[in-house]
């Protein structure tokens, strides 16, 4: 898992903007760089699906700007991730828990 870590610290939103890897029972991708990441898992063929949430105190209609391939996103500021919430989503998933108050589990 530190590896898969190593290589989300190397996202810069430009030219290196997405991570995927195989966490557990999950498939994990993690998008933008290099200070604001989504992370998204899927498991069960894709039956479920879980978005790591920041603990950040924001309001459901905060967004942020995220840069994708090289582009400026505004998004739900629910979903953007320090690179320190990024490494603690990891552990969840890797350990099968996933809180409510850091995740939202669809399926």
């Amino acid at each position: 898992m530190s590896d898969f870590l190593s290589h989300v610290r190397e996202l810069d939103g430009t030219t290196r903007t997405l991570a995927n890897a195989l966490v557990g029972q999950w498939e994990v991708m993690v998008g933008g760089g290099p200070e604001l990441f989504v992370l998204t898992a899927s498991a069960g063929g894709g039956q479920r699906t879980a978005n790591a949430i920041t603990s950040a105190p924001v309001t459901e209609a905060q967004t942020v700007s995220i840069t994708v391939s090289g582009q400026s996103v505004e998004g739900p500021a629910l979903y953007a991730l320090t690179i320190d919430e990024v490494a603690e989503a990891l552990e969840h998933l890797a350990a099968e828990t996933l809180p409510a108050e850091r995740w939202i589990v669809l399926g």
